[in-house]
């Protein structure tokens, strides 16, 4: 997965002795802004209650999914 987002540019990694260093490039953090602008619009006319509510049942439906394999 790593290599996969390394490849498109989204994340870099640096060898530090045994282990790396992994951060966003610009491109990450653009898709990172993107993604958090995207998800307050969509909740925009949600309470925090709604939108808890919401997330929770989201979860139930991915798990329920996984089930299915």
């Amino acid at each position: 997965m790593l290599s996969s987002l390394e490849r498109k540019g989204i994340v870099w990694r640096e060898r530090r002795g045994r282990v790396y260093s992994v951060k966003l490039t610009d491109k990450g953090l653009e898709m990172q802004r993107a993604g958090k602008e995207l998800g307050e619009e969509m909740f925009s006319e949600m309470s925090s209650e709604e939108k808890s509510n919401f997330l929770l049942l989201l979860e139930k439906v991915i798990k329920g999914f996984e089930g299915c394999k």
